[in-house]
Parts: C-alpha cells; structure tokens; sequence
C-alpha cells in the first residue's frame, strides 16, 4: 500500500503547476513517478526539507531531531540532493522553493564577501568564500567552497538564475587563491595550507569546467584541464586517486570514494567539453577500478551470490551519493553505454530499501557493517542516501531505457536488423544501380554544379566506409569531368552567380583533397571560396553572405552554413586561422539573424525589405549542425554544441514523419529540393560519431531500412523513403542520390 500511495504522490509532483513533464515525455514521466528509487528518494527528501529546513527562517538543521545549524559542507550536500530531486520534478512548486533558498539565503548565511585572503601565491583583496561555520569567518576550506560553487552552477543551469552565475564566479575566484606551484601545482585544502588534497582539487577542476560550459570564458577551461592533469600526475595510482600530499612530498594514499567519484565527474566533463579520447580513456579507467574498490560479491543463504559494498565507513553515505552522481554523469557520455557500475549500485540500493526505519530514515552505510549511530541522523548521511536513490532512479527510469546496453552495441555495427546485410553492402547495390543508370566518365545526367558537388560528396563517403577505389574514381572523375571544372588548377567559377553553389563547391574539392593529398583541389577550393566571400560578405542586414551575387535581395542560410563549414576545411587543411576566423564570423551572424535558439529551428532566408522566411529545410538543419561540430572540434566551445544539439532535436522532433517515424518532409518533386535530406544525413552522421550519439545513429538506421525496403527493381531509391519507388517513373539524379548518401552514413565508428 505504501508504493501505492507513494507512487501517486510522486506522479502528482509533475503536474503541481499545472500540465508539464518537465521535458520528460508521458512515458519517461511515469517511470519515473513509478521508479522504487525515484519513491524512496522523494519521500527522504520530502522529509529533510521538512525536517532539517524552514523556508520562513531561511535556516537549515544539522539532523531531523535537533536544531543546530551544520557546517557549510552538509548544506551544500542538501543542495545537492535538491538538484538531484529537481532534475525529474521540475515542475514541483515546493521543491523548487527549498532549492531556491538553499541555493540563496541558506548559502549567503555562510557567505563572507569583500574578504582579504593571505595565501603562500600571495595576498588577495576583494574576495568572496564560504566559511565553514554559519555568521562567522577565517575558517575556510578550499573543498567546501567547491561543493557550494558547483551546486552554485548547476543551480543557474537549472534555475536560470543570473545571480547563481555571479556569485559562483566570485567564488571561482577565491578557490584560485589556494593554487600555487609547489609540487607540480594545485591547490590547497585549507586556509592552514598545510597539504594538497584530491577532495578539494578533483571538486574545483569540476566547478571551473562546469563555469566554462556556463560562461564559454577559457579561462575556466584552462584551468580544470590543469588541476584535472595535476591530480593525474601527482595522485593517481593504479587508476585510482589517493587521499592527499603533503609538502614534502608525502602521498596519503587512502583512497577515499568520493575523490574518485569527483575525478570521474570531471574527466566526463573533459571529454563532453573536447571530445578527446584521452579524457574518456582515463575516466573509464577510473569507473572500472571503482568497481572493485566499492563492491564485491557475497555468498547467500542459498549458496547463490549477491553484490554488496565493501566497508569503507568515512562519509559514507554521501560519498556514495557522489560515485552514483559521477557513474550517471559518465553514462551520459560514454560511447558504450556500460550498465555494470550502475547495475552494481542498483544491487546494493535493493538492500537499502529494507532498512527504511519508523522515522523514515536509511541506513548510511548502505549495509556494509558501519555502526556509527551519530551518523543515522545527520543531514549529510540522509541528504547522501537520497542522492543515491535520486541518481540511480534516474538512470533507471531515464537513460537506460533511452540508451543502449551492452548488447545494444552490437545492433550498432552497421548491420540490418531488417536485412540482415551491412547498410555498405545495401549501399553498394544501391550505388551500383546510381552509377548505371546516371554516370558517364564523370558526367552525371540531369546534374549541374551543386548537385555535381553533392554527389562528389556521396561518392567520398562511400569510399570513406569502404575503401573501395572505384568511389574514388567517380570523386575525382566528377569534380575533374562535370561542373566544378577541377582539372584545371586554376578553375574559375566566378561565372557562377550563387555563392552558395561556390561553397558547396568548395567543400566538395576540401573533402577530395582530404583523402587524395592533391593540392590542386585544395587551391581550387580556395581561390573561389576567397572570391565568393569578397564578392558576397557585406554589412547590409548586419552582415552575412548574399545567396545570388547578381540579386542580391537575401541572405540564406543554405549560404551561410556550407560556407562556414567550407572556411573550417581551408583553416584545417590549409593551416591558416583567418579561415576560421571567417567561419565564426559568418555562424554568429546566422545564429543571430537566422537560428531560433528555443526551437533549434534554423531559417531560410532574410530579405532585404526586412522579411524572413522562417521554414526549415532538412538540408540546412544538416549544414548548421555540421558547421557547429567542426567549430567545436577546431576550438572547444561547448555553445556550438549546445546550438548543434538544438538543431538536431528541432529535425527529430518537429519535422514531418509518417506513422512508422520515418520522415516525409519535403516531398516535392522539385531537382533542389529532391537532394536536401542527402546532405542532411551526411552532417548528422559526423556530428553522431563526434558525439557518439547512438539515438541519431539509430535514426539513420531506420531511415536506411526504410529506404532501401521502398527500391524500385532497378534498385533506384527516390528523395521520398516513406514510399515505394515506382517502376517506370524517370527520377532525377539529385532524388536517386539521397538514398545512396544515406546508405553509407550509417556505420558507427567507436
């Protein structure tokens, strides 16, 4: 009866203000409400908040049965658990007041600002911490006050907040007080300056990388990739991080949990932010050892085994708190999508939820023999085993349905589960019919100069996946042969009025030149990019780049985007930053004038009477995308992300499909229109293998079964997958290409 009743009570908290799911669609709302972990973790929540705070005096207890006011660190650890709690209950009205005060009131009672700091780097004036006792000060701790400055951080995220944002930049501040280059660098643990310690560095590389993706300052950036190497170099052992250093070099070599949980966190971070392998090499290195550091298994009754926790009373409770928070963060970005240290924490929860007492209250020790009745009680035991709860219901009812596990991987491996034939065997068959029916010696019928440099594209991709040389043949033959001209090195194509067909161009003779090493490709790309950008960059509309140089009556983002993507290639290729210099120039011009930051939805067009024409097409979705990846790659700003993740999100969710989800957007019978989705699939493909992004993977795959299920028995495929291809219908080259580009932009690469 008690899950009954919990579980409405917990269903109800989405709809507290009305009708919202807080991003969560019906079904993830109800697994969630329903969750045994998500029940367990509301209801202890429920009752800390109503225990252990008061929102009239804006104050907080140090345990459900007194009134003392705890140290900064066990506030924090509540804030903690609020965020953990608000992430699925957004909609809550109660919860959100209790975590906006937490975040404001509760923290300012700790707050000391304008404060002069004597540290071994020097003296600093003007700074803001969070001393350890409540109304009082000069009794600081470099890790407390980065427990208050992520909660700070993702409290903004959360709330949206300016003033959660500010003070954790102030606070920012003051935690670089504590670095100095003794041993290697770090940071300090207290205001004694006694050691350097894994609990304090580990949580402030994650506030500063946290701030980075707040902010974009580089300066955060640089800095967590500092402390996050000097923990590396100094502490870890065996994959694994120990406790602390002292200043003659002396490694406590404890290996406390949180302090590893704190360094996956941050590696997770690392590699989100940067995309390099190394970052999530190191991490997942972390989480295994883990593994056998936290848990073990143990005999039952029936002979059979269980998982347990192996003791290890020292904070207990929210030290698991934090290993649960770090494995769900690192589940979100790991390309595998391991379920085994989540799983292994699942076990161990099973247990837990027996030992609820009369007051509500769990176990901190999480069944591993601690005894310590002073620690039942306390706010940061409690507000730990919440987290934990919090955490894996999460995971359980959110990201383990929605990703993969580990057979899932292998579904993945460019396999059809509905033809069981590779999709670049699919894509042979396909091309094979396309080259037939529409290739001549490098001549493409029914083509002209953008769709000629489409299809040179799609002819690269497929010998990207396969190495079969003859896909390079018909590059190479196609670009030399058809409209682009490329056996002369000195091509011109100024002669052509539309700028964007200039850097479709462009980006064809890039990418050719990519996988030949002929510069004549590469100087071709470049010549004729630099005349377009002169001719078709001006200040009129604020910037950007006109679509037709003879008209000059708009500014499209069919333009906008392969140009950028064009720019990124020169700079990489030819080894000169003012190309990138042009590409952001011409991406914040679009993402102002053209890109709704809400929707993810990028525009068509801006006219020069003031209209635009606000419609989406599938093929610049694909180009915005592919223009916010490669600025990402070239310099590490998480906001290219977040704005290439808008516009992924906007093309699966608001753009049209079927009954069977397979897309039915711009079905017009129209040569341009016929080839946008071709490119759309092309940029989607990068972008979900830069970001390992199984779901956009497994859109590909079903649009790719969809397709080729819908040949004709020519094996010609038209821009429609949704339908039968016709026999006897003449198609035109630009529709047949779409299929074949899709085909081969289909392989995870991992």
């Amino acid at each position: 009866m008690r899950k009954i009743i919990a579980f409405f009570l917990s269903f109800v908290m989405f709809f507290s203000t009305g009708f919202s799911l807080g991003g969560f669609t019906l079904k993830q709302a109800a697994d969630i409400a329903g969750d045994p972990y998500n029940i367990a973790g509301w209801e202890l929540a429920g009752l800390l908040m109503r225990k252990c705070s008061s929102l009239t005096g804006h104050r907080l207890y140090n345990k459900t049965d007194e009134t003392e006011i705890p140290y900064v660190w066990p506030a924090a650890s509540y804030a903690e658990m609020l965020g953990d709690a608000y992430r699925m209950f957004p909609a809550n009205v109660g919860l959100r007041m209790h975590y906006t005060d937490a975040l404001t009131r509760i923290f300012d009672s700790y707050k000391v600002e304008n404060a002069t700091v004597a540290a071994p780097g020097g003296t600093y004036s003007g700074v803001t911490y969070y001393n350890a006792v409540c109304g009082q000060k000069d009794d600081f701790f470099y890790d407390d006050n980065a427990w208050v400055c992520i909660q700070l951080l993702l409290g903004y995220r959360n709330l949206g907040r300016k003033d959660l944002l500010d003070a954790a930049e102030k606070n920012l501040e003051f935690l670089w007080t504590g670095h100095d280059g003794a041993l290697g660098g770090g940071i300090y643990w207290s205001y004694e300056f006694k050691s350097k310690n894994a609990c304090d560095n580990a949580p402030i590389a994650i506030a500063e990388l946290l701030a980075y993706q707040c902010t974009g300052k580089e300066i955060y950036l640089e800095r967590g990739k500092q402390l996050y190497q000097w923990m590396n170099d100094t502490l870890r052992e065996d994959d694994l991080f120990s406790d602390a250093i002292q200043p003659d070099g002396t490694v406590s070599r404890w290996k406390g949990v949180y302090n590893q949980a704190t360094m996956i966190y941050a590696g997770s971070l690392l590699y989100e932010i940067t995309g390099d392998r190394t970052y999530y090499d190191l991490t997942k290195a972390t989480v295994d050892a883990t593994v056998g550091l936290t848990f073990e298994a143990a005999e039952t009754e029936d002979g059979g085994e269980r998982i347990v926790m192996r003791e290890n009373p020292i904070f207990k409770a929210w030290c698991v708190g934090w290993l649960a928070r770090s494995y769900v963060k690192f589940f979100e970005v790991d390309p595998l999508k391991n379920i085994l240290p989540m799983e292994h924490l699942k076990a161990v929860l099973d247990d837990e939820l027996q030992t609820r007492d009369e007051d509500g209250l769990y176990d901190p020790f999480f069944c591993s023999g601690g005894e310590d009745a002073e620690n039942y009680t306390d706010l940061l035991s409690q507000c730990g085993v919440a987290s934990t709860f919090l955490c894996a219901g999460y995971y359980n009812a959110v990201l383990k349905d929605a990703a993969a596990d580990p057979g899932r991987l292998t579904d993945l491996t460019g396999v059809s589960k509905s033809t069981g034939l590779a999709y670049t065997v699919m894509g042979d068959t396909i091309m094979n019919a396309f080259i037939g029916k529409y290739y001549d010696n490098g001549r493409l019928a029914g083509s002209c100069f953008w769709s000629d440099a489409e299809i040179i594209e799609t002819f690269l991709d497929a010998y990207e996946q396969t190495g079969n040389p003859d896909y390079l043949s018909y590059a190479r033959e196609t670009a030399e042969n058809g409209f682009l001209g490329a056996k002369d090195e000195n091509a011109d194509w100024s002669g052509n009025q539309y700028n964007d067909d200039i850097a479709w161009g462009a980006v064809a003779l890039n990418r050719l030149y990519q996988v030949t090493g002929e510069k004549r490709y590469l100087k071709i790309a470049k010549n004729n990019f630099d005349l377009m950008f002169g001719r078709g960059w001006s200040d009129d509309l604020g910037g950007g780049l006109w679509w037709n140089d003879d008209s000059r009556d708009r500014k499209t983002s069919c333009t906008q985007c392969p140009a950028a993507i064009a720019a990124c290639l020169l700079s990489r290729n030819l080894k000169e930053p003012e190309y990138l210099d042009k590409a952001k120039q011409i991406m914040a011009w679009t993402v102002r004038e053209l890109f709704d930051r809400e929707s993810g939805k990028v525009y068509d067009a801006y006219w020069t009477d003031g209209r635009k024409d606000t419609w989406a097409f599938t093929y610049t979705q694909g180009t915005f995308i592919g223009a916010c990846m490669l600025l990402w790659q070239a310099d590490g700003c998480v906001t290219y992300l977040d704005r290439a993740d808008a516009a992924e999100r906007f093309t699966f969710r608001d753009m049209g499909y079927d009954e069977n989800g397979i897309f039915n957007w711009e079905i017009r019978d129209e040569f341009d229109i016929d080839g946008f989705k071709g490119i759309l699939t092309r940029w989607l493909y990068r972008y979900a293998v830069a970001r390992n992004d199984i779901p956009a993977l497994e859109w590909l795959q079903r649009h790719a079964d969809a397709a080729y299920s819908h040949r004709n028995s020519e094996n010609i495929i038209c821009s429609d997958w949704a339908l039968q291809t016709e026999d006897g219908r003449e198609y035109n080259v630009f529709s047949a290409s779409t299929a074949v580009a899709l085909l081969f932009n289909c392989e995870p690469r991992w």
